[in-house]
Parts: C-alpha cells; structure tokens; sequence
C-alpha cells in the first residue's frame, strides 16, 4: 500500500511537472507572437518616419531650387539689360568718334560742329553706362557636413526583458488582455501575416465562430474550415 501511494504521489508529481512545462511553453509562444508583432510595428514606424522625413526633403529641395530659378532670372534679365545699354551706348560712340575723325580729315568746320555737338552727348552716355556695373549676388550652397540620421529618424532601442516563464500564467495573461469566448464571432488580426499554425484556407476577411478556448489555443469555425486551430492572441472580436 505504501508503494502505491508513493507510485501515486510520482504520477502526480510527473503529471504537475508536464502541466507547468506546457504552461511554459504557452507562455513561450505568446512571448513570441507579440515579440513579433512588436518588431513589426517597429519596422513599419521607422519605415513611415523615414517616408515622412524624405517628404520634408524633397519639399526642401524644391523650395530651394524654386528660389535659385527666381533669383537667377532676375539677376540675369538686370544684368542682360545692363550689357545691351553698354553695347547700344559704345557703338552710337563709336559712330560718333567715327563722324569727328572725318570731319576734321575733309576740314568741314559745320560738320565738325554738329559731330562734336554729337559726340559730346554720346561721350555722356557711355561714361554714365560704364558706371553701372551690377554684380550678381552669389549662390551657395553650404550642405551639412554630417547629418546625424538618429536626430532625424530616432532612436532605436533593443532591450533585454527579464524572463516571464516563471513569473507568468498564461491563462490569467490571456483573460487579461481579451474578452474572447465560446460563441463569439472572431477573424484573424489585421496585423498577423501568417497565423502559427497556417491559415487553412481562412483570410483576414473571414469571420468565424469560436467552438471552444484551451489555454492559449482556439478552435473556431470558419465557413472555409469547420475547425481551424489558432493561437487566441492571433484573433479578435468581429
């Protein structure tokens, strides 16, 4: 009788020790899924502040470009002007120098009078225009030596969490975080990809009815499958 009891109290104690093991590893899988799911999230928040901070760039970019065209256009009609009224001023100079030369060659004291009268006047012109000189303000561009991209995107963090197993049940953490039970109409989260266990011909569009809850694992009833298996934080409420 006492080795029965003793066999008795070994079978129990082999069948907790399996309870808990089971319970470590449902625990496990859980850790894992929003483990998962956490990195995902991470991967896309970075991928969506860095789409946002191109946007910002590009605008950037555009503004400036958009500025350096304004500027150099109206610098350059000035300066354009500037150079055709020195062109127009030099050659009636030029005429006019030419028209005194030949007066005073053929010694025409009335055509000399007009050419100099002339002249005179050209003279002025030339010397007001060789006056205006426009200089072009410059454009530069003075880039940043080294942009620190974690000032732009941010930080990325990769802590290490104590362990759970121990300290864990996975039947409270479940009933903590999901009010899911027998009966409910549930469909698989937008946010899982693929389910642990395959998706067995359901989709993120499917909508089924929950059969029955054990632990972490769910079993629901799908038009496309009357008994799809699934973990209970891969689905919600529908």
């Amino acid at each position: 009788m006492r080795n029965l009891s003793l066999l008795d109290r070994n079978v129990l104690a082999a069948e907790d020790s399996i309870e808990r093991a089971n319970e470590r590893i449902f625990s496990s899988q859980l850790a894992l899924i929003n483990f998962e799911a956490e990195a995902d999230k991470t991967k896309k928040d970075i991928v969506e502040r860095v789409f946002v901070i191109v946007n910002a760039l590009n605008e950037k970019k555009d503004a400036y470009l958009k500025s350096i065209d304004e500027h150099r256009f109206k610098e350059s009609q000035k300066l354009k002007q500037e150079i055709l009224d020195s062109e127009t001023a030099t050659e009636n100079g030029q005429e006019a120098l030419y028209k005194v030369k030949n007066s005073i060659a053929g010694e025409n004291n009335v055509m000399l009078l007009e050419s100099f009268s002339d002249i005179t006047k050209t003279l002025r012109t030339v010397v007001c225009v060789s006056r205006m000189k426009t200089i072009p303000p410059r454009v530069q561009f003075h880039p940043v030596t080294k942009p620190e991209a974690e000032k732009l995107i941010g930080n990325l963090n990769l802590t290490k969490q104590n362990s759970i197993i121990e300290e864990v049940d996975p039947v409270n953490l479940i009933k903590s975080t999901t009010a899911i039970k027998e009966g409910d109409r549930v469909r698989v989260k937008p946010s899982i990809k693929n389910p642990k266990l395959g998706w067995g011909g359901v989709s993120h569009q499917s909508i089924g009815i929950v059969l029955s809850i054990q632990k972490c694992n769910i079993t629901v009833n799908f038009s496309e499958i009357s008994t799809w298996d699934g973990y209970l934080s891969e689905v919600e409420l529908a």
